[in-house]
């Protein structure tokens, strides 16, 4: 019996994928949340990949309590 190599990575998703399992999961996502729990630091760029792809993700502006902009991306 073949013993598992624990030093092999396991498979990488694409950051899109990452970014649409999340939305299908979640309903929802931000810069601030795509870059803390994947490290995507260009969401706006993957959203328009997906777009692209077919998939209709609307956006949405909110403003923090600081007054500054973001936005929301949903499925």
């Amino acid at each position: 019996m073949k013993q598992m190599d624990l030093f092999t990575p396991p498979v990488k998703m694409s950051q899109s994928l990452l970014i649409l399992n999340h939305l299908r999961t979640k309903g929802s996502i931000t810069s601030l949340e795509a870059m803390s729990l994947y490290r995507i630091f260009r969401l706006a760029a993957r959203v328009e990949e997906l777009r692209q792809q077919g998939h209709e993700i609307e956006t949405e502006m909110k403003q923090d309590i600081t007054g500054k902009r973001y936005a929301s991306y949903t499925l």
